[in-house]
């Protein structure tokens, strides 16, 4: 079950709370180079439901992903682990260390959480289990690393057309806000 989500693009946390990453892709398709047509085509060339969570999803999720977008999942049950997914490991790292280190910072993981790092384009997946020293090992194995700034931005649906959501599971419009990350290091 997950208990919060985020997206993550060039130093911009998306904070979707509790709403699916796949509802954040239909509602604002453009935002991630997407048409809404595109989202509808691939549904039903699925022959699956916007916003279904099966294979339109996770292709979705994988193409987000190779224009750099990250996605970032705490789930709590079967077991309590954050997952983050992106496309390739060495490009994305600097981007990884600052949003480990902002969830950090802010609370929302702590460094004993397990943390479970999935590549999708070139097989270089981690995983940071809860018994070997978690996040913050993944923290620590980093520290070297040079991580950019991030800008804090406003109000995200001032920034997309202001059509009504498009997940029909939605039903209303939400506005999403822009979490600003200061890395700490």
């Amino acid at each position: 079950m997950e208990k919060e989500g985020f997206w993550y693009k060039e130093g911009r946390l998306f904070n979707l709370g509790a709403r699916k990453p796949i509802h954040f892709i239909c509602d604002y398709p453009v935002q991630f180079g997407f048409t809404r047509e595109y989202v509808e085509e691939l549904y039903s060339a699925y022959n699956e439901k916007i916003p279904q969570e099966a294979r339109a999803r996770e292709e979705l999720i994988k193409q987000a992903a190779d224009k750099h977008w990250i996605r970032i999942c705490h789930y709590s049950r079967p077991r309590d682990y954050w997952a983050i997914q992106f496309d390739r490991y060495q490009e994305r790292l600097p981007d990884l260390v600052a949003l480990v280190t902002f969830l950090i910072s802010q609370q929302y993981m702590c460094g004993p959480d397990e943390l479970v790092l999935t590549c999708y384009r070139d097989n270089q997946s981690r995983e940071y289990p809860h018994t070997q020293g978690e996040s913050a090992k993944f923290l620590a194995n980093n520290a070297n690393e040079t991580i950019g700034a991030v800008i804090e931005l406003g109000d995200f649906t001032g920034m997309q057309d202001s059509r009504q959501p498009f997940c029909p599971a939605i039903g209303r419009q939400e506005s999403l806000y822009l979490v600003s990350v200061t890395c700490r290091c």
